[in-house]
């Protein structure tokens, strides 16, 4: 099976909502459960990765290549 892409040439609009998220091992999340929510948050802003969970798109433009993988 192929995967075709075409690359837009810009979009516009915004995001909406995400939220973040870490892996931590089960050792871990016994020293994260000792935090207290400040720290908790603090970590998962510095460790967390930022994961977008909507968006809207307002415009886009042309399509200016086509990748096939």
């Amino acid at each position: 099976m192929k995967t075709i892409t075409g690359n837009y040439d810009y979009i516009t609009g915004y995001l909406r909502y995400g939220h973040a998220e870490a892996q931590i091992s089960d050792e871990e999340y016994e020293q994260f459960k000792e935090l207290s929510e400040a720290e908790k948050k603090k970590w998962l802003r510095e460790n967390g990765e930022i994961v977008v969970d909507d968006f809207s798109v307002d415009d886009h433009g042309e399509i200016c290549e086509i990748e096939v993988v």
